[in-house]
């Protein structure tokens, strides 16, 4: 269930950087770029506009990027894909325009054609932009392909093995196992890079599945599914235990590593409508000087989660039973469902 009022005392952190982003130049390679003043409005991957004179950012080369193929889905004849790439740099770099999207076959060759590009701004299409990426950041493009045979252009069911992609601008491709739902390759389009915008607590749902347990510490891993469009996360979740009346109980969140869960620090985590990411809970069930004398520290029967950045929370059902005051440690998220073990 989602909740939309505001989150009790926990005030979640994480795009400050995204703001900064605009006044750093890039480097590139082994060699210094020297930076020039543009006037152009360019697009953060976390969605903000700046329109005033800033540095410009180097393009974005293939060396320094990744690719990833979100999931798929298809509505009236027409498949379409979420497609990613990440900086995988060290400086700050720039996308705009379309991607050269093909699939291959298992000899390397394009299968049909590669895609054509959306015209316009209505159905998938949007309109061409720049986008700054920092490190780890990701930008999206979306890919279509007709999934309905036979058709004029494709009189029989066409399929690939691998989707090849040119960043914007490069002569150098990025190449993924093809996964599409069906691997229906017949008339492929695709549209400019976008930036992908921070989650939303709208957008998500979140559970607590129990951990392991040592030597009086208790693990429990949050996971957060993204049931939108393509977002990221950047930071730490706010946690508030509630008991069985929907009260407040004494939370005391601690921000790092515990005995069962390895902190990375913050990272970028880009989820696909459906995907998931984790980060890590652990917590003393000893008592000590402050805690019930009878050494049972109470328990929670839900906790109200607020993602990164929100000011609102999902409320979940949950049973936390931290001693030391109620004293929870939790770890940034990280891609996936489950968090690093404690090294």
């Amino acid at each position: 269930m989602r909740m939309m009022r505001s989150a009790q005392g926990m005030l979640p952190w994480a795009s400050l950087a995204v703001g900064l982003a605009l006044l750093v130049s890039a480097c590139t390679g082994g060699g210094r770029t020297a930076s020039h003043r543009t006037s152009t409005t360019t697009t953060t991957a976390g969605g903000s506009t700046t329109s005033s004179s800033t540095p410009a950012a180097a393009a974005c080369t293939t060396a320094h990027l990744a690719l990833a193929v979100g999931t798929g889905n298809g509505a009236a004849g027409t498949g379409y894909t979420d497609y990613f790439l990440r900086n995988t740099g060290s400086a700050n770099c720039s996308l705009s325009g379309f991607p050269g999207l093909a699939v291959l076959d298992a000899n390397g060759n394009v299968v049909q054609r590669p895609a054509t590009r959306c015209t316009g701004t209505t159905g998938f299409c949007r309109p061409v932009m720049t986008v700054l990426l920092q490190p780890g950041q990701s930008t999206t493009f979306l890919g279509t392909n007709v999934d309905v045979y036979p058709t004029t252009d494709c009189p029989t069911h066409l399929t690939g093995t691998t989707v090849q992609v040119y960043p914007p601008g490069q002569t150098v491709p990025l190449r993924q196992p093809w996964t599409v739902p069906n691997n229906d390759v017949c008339d492929l389009g695709v549209g400019p890079v976008q930036p992908v915008p921070r989650c939303h607590t709208s957008d998500l749902t979140a559970e607590i599945q129990p951990g392991g347990a040592a030597a009086g510490n208790i693990g429990a891993t949050l996971h957060i599914t993204d049931m939108s469009r393509p977002c990221f996360l950047f930071g730490y979740p706010g946690l508030q235990m509630l008991d069985g009346s929907g009260q407040p109980m004494r939370t005391s969140v601690v921000r790092g590593s515990s005995m069962l869960h390895h902190d990375p620090g913050p990272s970028y985590v880009t989820l696909d409508n459906g995907e998931v990411a984790s980060a890590g809970i652990g917590y003393s069930d000893v008592a000590i000087q402050g805690d019930p004398a009878n050494g049972q520290c109470p328990g929670s029967s839900s906790v109200e989660v607020t993602p990164p950045d929100e000011t609102t929370y999902l409320s979940i059902s949950a049973g936390l039973g931290p001693c030391d005051g109620g004293r929870l440690f939790v770890t940034a998220f990280q891609t996936g469902g489950q968090p690093r073990g404690a090294s």
